[in-house]
């Protein structure tokens, strides 16, 4: 058996999508140990054509393609054509580090079972300088459960931070939300949930271009911009619909974690993208709904005490978009609150 599956989904990369394979290949790897599906989502530039020709020369890479699915779309389709023992979920415009990819798959991996491996990542801006993405040391080499996971630490819901066993996601039967844009917070968070067994190692592989703006997230057309916004909340109020049917006190503790975390992110983004007042309005009351707006008290730290005393209300809110256009609040911004409001 394969020991890796890589997914990669993609929508007009054409730019990125031979530095993203190559990546891989000069690993250096046999054949017979990974293979790399490559799903083109209907891309309107000549990434498919690019994919075409990359796929003649590499015998273990697979293109397939979709018609405008969603990067969740591609993704479950290779899911079903995947046979790696992992499967490893690879963004188009990002890259993974070729002689670490080697060492961990021939020395580490088949030394592991686990349902869920994550491993370190690395940040890269536009002038290529890095830094761990990770902010706090990572619970390395401990077995846990999700829910044990979820319930201590923050759960960063990227799918490139992580390897899916295939015949436990087989199994779990869990898939991603197509046409979505946050369908990776939704699966990450249902597959933790599920997980007996998680464990982290210290390998950095995965290297994250924060700073793409080819992201969907950052297309700033305002009809965009608004479904964007449905998509989140319509994520949170599913996980929310999955909280109020389990009956396990630690999972229930850490999708309190994750829900928290999540609306904290969308008050954030409530601040710094251009909605008007009405869409701001009608986010906080969608979240109000759900018990989620203000913030509920939780002991997740000061910053999220200080947050939930000055965005309480909507003139509050608002009075902190309007302060975000000064001088004053850019400095604090990049100071102080880099990680969360920035």
């Amino acid at each position: 058996m394969l020991e890796v599956s890589i997914i990669i989904p993609v929508y007009n990369a054409v730019a990125y999508i031979g530095r993203c394979i190559d990546s891989i290949v000069q690993s250096g790897l046999p054949d017979d140990k990974y293979e790399i599906i490559a799903v083109d989502d209907n891309s309107t530039d000549n990434s498919l054509a690019e994919l075409q020709a990359l796929e003649a020369k590499i015998p273990n890479l697979h293109v397939y393609h979709r018609r405008k699915a969603g990067p969740g779309g591609a993704r479950n389709l290779g899911i079903n054509y995947a046979h790696g023992r992992y499967i490893m979920f690879v963004d188009a415009d990002d890259r993974i580090h070729s002689a670490a990819f080697a060492r961990f798959v021939q020395e580490l991996l088949p030394l592991y079972r686990h349902q869920i491996i994550g491993l370190d990542c690395i940040k890269v801006d536009v002038q290529g300088a890095e830094s761990p993405y990770y902010p706090t040391v990572q619970p390395y080499c401990r077995d846990m459960s999700g829910a044990d996971y979820m319930a201590r630490y923050p759960l960063a819901g990227v799918l490139w931070a992580y390897l899916f066993n295939r015949s436990f996601l087989l199994a779990s039967n869990v898939r991603l939300l197509e046409k979505c844009v946050l369908e990776d917070e939704d699966f990450v968070t249902r597959v933790f949930s599920r997980a007996d067994t998680v464990t982290f190692l210290p390998v950095q592989l995965y290297y994250y271009y924060y700073q793409n703006k080819s992201g969907l997230s950052n297309i700033p057309d305002p009809d965009h911009q608004k479904r964007l916004m449905h998509d989140r909340l319509t994520v949170i109020t599913g996980l929310k619909r999955m909280r109020e049917a389990i009956c396990d006190p630690q999972l229930e503790t850490g999708l309190d974690r994750k829900l928290y975390d999540l609306t904290v992110d969308t008050l954030r983004i409530l601040i710094v993208k251009p909605y008007d007042e009405a869409q701001v309005k009608n986010a906080l009351d969608t979240l109000a709904k759900e018990n989620l707006y203000p913030l509920p008290k939780a002991d997740y730290g000061a910053f999220c005490c200080r947050l939930s005393r000055a965005t309480d209300t909507l003139p509050k809110l608002l009075a902190w978009r309007r302060r975000r256009e000064s001088r004053l609040w850019r400095f604090i911004a990049a100071r102080r609150l880099h990680l969360r409001l920035a």
